[in-house]
């Protein structure tokens, strides 16, 4: 075989892709850098030029059968069939000029609908490969080359693409739905050879997760279907709702008259927990109230052969959405909504109170009409207007069940309700039964650490952080990063984070800093609708916390301020403020006031609309204000006045909502209380690290922090200064083994602290 060989088969096949490269260009110019579509066919045609090149240049018996090889390939392609579906692909410009105008318009959001328009070049490129696949299944079968070559290729085109699809997440939103969006890179070649190129749906058991073994029998013709709805029902229970509805949606594929699959489908597509009603954009909540009102409607229309349970399920999910979209909705609308659908649920967990999902819903649906406003807490009383005490019932009840061992959605619910409780620690027992219950999904390894934090149980927290951010790892090298879970990926770093923080432990805590900042590159920043800056550029700002909680200030000084300030609107404010600190911290006081004024104007910039899960993060950099003030006086020897902003520091941090972890990561006690023992203000600072440990009922549950190194060293200090050796005596084991397990040197509650 000649080198002119291979040039004449490179140069025929990149006949059919330059089209698409020169339009690729354009867009990704037009766009700014945000790959669209054309992307994934762009990438499956020019993996599959270099597939075909390898395989003609592969090891075969002869040079003959080898250049026998690569003149058959190379004639399949120019036959007339797949010239003619391959030159469709040069015949782009309507679609382009539809795009820039789009674009130029400012109107993104029709985004999907453009995409919608490649189906058809979409299906031509498919069909040109299954054309080939079956030219090549044609030939002469006494040429085991021939019969090589259709294998190999098979292979090669199958991961080209597939490969293609995760580069991707734009179009797996938006391609038919034969395209199947669970396929996924590294599917084996077995896997791929059991089923038609393209066009069939996943075998059950090709589906890459592990989600244990929960099952809720529904009425269906289909094994196949009731399969990918317990999956769905799963991922709803982990609050991954967007593979939820891929898995329903997979269901419905399989049996178009399963009612409750279309339950699911309007379920999952809805609010929840974390994402309530108030956290969606004009643009999403219209997409989703149109969607999941439709899907609600259909598993109605098809719930005439259902069982009673799924017909009274799907009745009460009617009240849930609204049928009207042609006015915009408030607040006031989404408590109605949510109120009405508890109320509907009320009636269904009378009629079916031993159905454990049964049971599950219907807190969830108590639990979503006040989300993360279940308890008072600084009563530790249910708070007014609540369901706290109904849901309680509902789920004690459940959980009495030995059955209940094993139901992800009710143990999930369970840690919910009971973290902002003033006993969290009685829901450990349950707690503890979710671990590694669903392999792979993140959140659920990840919950049970929100009470390790409230118990002081730091080395818990950072193990189960761990295995989340491995399970969501996978997660996302298969499904990308452009949805809403990615927020729930962050918060597992962030957790990860604040328990090393709380724990002294600066590696783990560095690390972990590492792999959240790798998980949000700036392109997924820009993604407008949803907002996913509001969502996701305040974890920039942990590493600041990091560095500050480590005393690292010349790695902190050493911080660059983002390009973009608008974009980056909260970490860059962080940055001013840890600079601040530092310059404070190591007694440069005029370079610490002058930053103090970058910082404010900084925070004059920062969006109202920037949140931290719970909190806004305008609210938590009142708190960084604050004690950078006192910082400044304290380094200018204005201590009456630098423990005044401390104490104000204190009250806002207080104040902040409930979050976990808690909107300001290092606790404002800690600096003030080391900064009270340095001027002899031991009585007072007892006061504080007594506080913060929990020791005494001054602080509500929640701003407790039980166990953490920092303040059982301050106590302790405090104790011995105070003369109260005895006290000293019964915590010195417990500070032992937290020092013990730090790893840096713990000689204050925080290394502002002069000579830490």
């Amino acid at each position: 075989m000649t080198s002119s060989t291979l040039e004449q088969v490179e140069s025929t096949l990149k006949d059919y892709t330059g089209a698409w490269g020169n339009l690729y260009q354009n867009l990704l110019e037009q766009f700014d850098g945000i790959q669209i579509g054309c992307t994934m066919t762009l990438s499956l045609l020019e993996t599959h030029v270099s597939d075909l090149l390898n395989i003609a240049a592969s090891d075969v018996p002869s040079m003959a059968q080898k250049t026998a090889r690569i003149d058959k390939l190379k004639a399949l392609y120019n036959e007339s069939d797949m010239k003619e579906l391959f030159g469709q692909f040069k015949d782009y410009n309507a679609l382009l000029n539809t795009v820039l105008h789009h674009l130029q318009s400012d109107k993104q959001d029709r985004m999907l609908e453009i995409m919608t328009n490649q189906e058809k070049t979409l299906e031509s490129m498919l069909q040109a490969h299954n054309s080939l696949r079956r030219h090549l299944q044609a030939a002469d079968k006494s040429s085991s080359v021939d019969s090589d070559a259709a294998s190999i290729l098979t292979v090669a085109t199958n991961k080209s693409a597939l490969a293609a699809f995760d580069f991707d997440p734009v179009i797996k939103a938006t391609a038919p739905s034969f395209l199947v969006p669970h396929l996924c890179g590294d599917i084996t070649c077995p896997t791929i050879l059991s089923r038609e190129m393209f066009g069939g749906h996943m075998a059950p058991d090709e589906y890459p997760f592990d989600l244990g073994t929960h099952h809720k029998s529904v009425t269906t013709t289909s094994d196949t279907a009731q399969i990918w709805f317990d999956r769905g029902l799963v991922w709803t229970y982990g609050f991954n709702h967007e593979e939820a509805v891929k898995c329903f949606e997979r269901a419905i594929e399989q049996d178009e008259n399963c009612a409750l699959a279309y339950w699911g489908l309007a379920y999952a597509s809805g609010p929840n927990y974390n994402k309530p009603w108030d956290f969606f954009d004009e643009d999403d909540l219209f997409a989703t109230v149109k969607k999941a009102d439709a899907a609600a409607q259909e598993a109605r229309r098809r719930g005439s052969s259902a069982s009673p349970l799924e017909q009274v399920l799907i009745e009460a999910l009617q009240s849930r959405y609204p049928s009207d979209l042609s006015r915009k909705y408030d607040q006031d609308d989404f408590k109605s909504w949510n109120q009405s659908y508890a109320d509907a649920m009320r009636k269904v967990y009378s009629a079916f109170p031993e159905d454990l999902d049964v049971a599950t819903l219907f807190a969830d649906a108590l639990m979503n009409v006040t989300p993360w406003g279940l308890w008072d807490l600084e009563t530790g009383e249910p708070a007014p207007g609540a369901h706290t005490v109904e849901a309680k019932e509902v789920l004690d009840r459940a959980l009495s069940n030995s059955d209940s061992d094993r139901h992800p959605g009710l143990l999930h619910m369970y840690i919910h309700l009971m973290e902002m409780s003033s006993k969290p620690e009685s829901a450990v027992p349950k707690a503890n039964l979710l671990r590694g219950l669903v392999p792979d999904a993140g959140h659920l390894h990840h919950m049970p650490t929100h009470l390790d934090i409230l118990c002081g149980d730091y080395e818990s927290a950072a193990i189960w952080n761990l295995e989340a951010i491995k399970a969501d790892e996978k997660f996302l090298s298969r499904v990308g990063p452009v949805n809403f879970y990615t927020l729930y990926r962050s918060h597992d770093y962030h957790f990860r984070i604040y328990a090393a923080m709380f724990a002294g432990q600066s590696k783990v805590a560095l690390e972990s800093v590492a792999g959240l900042e790798a998980s949000l590159p700036e392109n997924l920043l820009r993604v407008a609708s949803p907002p996913m800056a509001d969502w996701l550029e305040g974890f920039l700002s942990v590493r600041v916390h990091v560095l500050i909680r480590f005393g690292m200030w010349e790695d902190i000084l050493a911080l660059e301020l983002p390009t973009d300030e608008q974009l980056f609107c909260v970490s860059s404010a962080f940055v001013l403020y840890g600079r601040g600190i530092a310059f404070a911290a190591t007694d440069r006081v005029q370079e610490a006031r002058e930053t103090l004024q970058q910082f404010e104007a900084a925070l004059s910039k920062v969006a109202a609309s920037r949140m931290l899960f719970n909190n806004r993060c305008i609210d938590i950099l009142q708190v960084a204000k604050t004690m950078l003030y006192g910082e400044v006086e304290y380094r200018d020897r204005n201590f009456d006045k630098a423990f005044e902003h401390f104490e104000q520091a204190v009250k806002l941090d207080d104040s902040l909502p409930y979050d976990e972890p808690w909107g300001w990561m290092q606790p404002t006690r800690h600096a003030f209380g080391a900064l009270l023992l340095e001027q002899g203000r031991i009585d007072q600072a007892e006061k504080v690290f007594k506080a913060d440990l929990g020791y005494d009922d001054t602080l509500p549950r929640a701003l407790q922090h039980r166990n953490n190194v920092w303040s059982l060293h301050g106590y302790n200090e405090c104790l011995v200064r105070l003369g109260k050796a005895k006290e000293a005596k019964i915590i010195e084991p417990q500070l032992a083994k937290a020092v013990a397990n730090a790893d840096v040197p713990i000689e204050s509650s925080c290394f502002c602290r002069n000579g830490n």
